[in-house]
């Protein structure tokens, strides 16, 4: 599955508790399974897989107060040649 801007457009389908969203080649996604894995993340609480505009589009609880917005990127971030983030670079 591709995520972010070149993604599939996908339909949603629902029918009582059960969830279905259909990509454009017909592919079947359960929203579920997605926020099982995301949901299992560190820093995670919950989260809800749902389409929106024909893009898969995650909304996610970090269960943190401290943390009041979640930034995702297109790319990996920058890296040193020991393989540490430049966090210099996204210090906004």
């Amino acid at each position: 599955m591709t995520w972010g801007p070149s993604a599939p457009t996908v339909r949603s389908l629902s029918a009582g508790a059960k969830s279905l969203i259909l990509s454009a080649n017909g592919q079947n996604i359960y929203p579920k399974e997605i926020e099982a894995k995301l949901n299992n993340l560190p820093g995670v609480a919950e989260s809800l897989v749902v389409e929106r505009n024909g893009r898969l589009v995650a909304l996610v609880y970090p269960g943190y107060e401290q943390i009041t917005e979640i930034v995702l990127f297109p790319t990996e971030f920058d890296k040193t040649p020991q393989k540490s983030i430049k966090r210099y670079l996204y210090n906004v």
